[in-house]
């Protein structure tokens, strides 16, 4: 079992080509964990750092972060990655639109 393993769902024969969990719409309400990661960072930069209290940067860079890497765990395998132009545009906009995803949990666990 690899790193990749745990963000690509395996298909069967009747169902299209694997799919990256990171670029599948379906993954767009699938990432709790990833918002426990983003939260705690954010809350220990404001511990051990000195970020602001009202800063936004530290979620938003750490939410992109996380987000970039499961990306690329996601397409290094060559059978999850998108097949031609638009497969790889409407991966990266999901891919973005889960970024963001995660900010904003990470930001409203944060702020209230």
């Amino acid at each position: 079992m690899t790193l990749a393993d745990l963000f690509v769902i395996r298909s069967r024969a009747s169902v299209p080509p694997d799919t990256g969990i990171f670029t599948a719409p379906q993954s767009l309400a699938a990432f709790p964990l990833a918002t426990s990661v983003v939260a705690t960072i954010a809350r220990a930069a404001r511990t051990i750092g000195r970020t602001e209290f009202d800063s936004i940067l530290v979620p938003l860079i750490a939410a992109f972060g996380l987000g970039c890497a499961m990306f690329v765990v996601t397409i290094h395998d060559r059978r999850s990655r998108p097949r031609g132009l638009q497969a790889w545009l409407t991966a990266i906009a999901v891919a973005f639109l889960n970024c963001l995803l995660i900010f904003v949990a990470a930001l409203g666990i944060e702020k209230f």
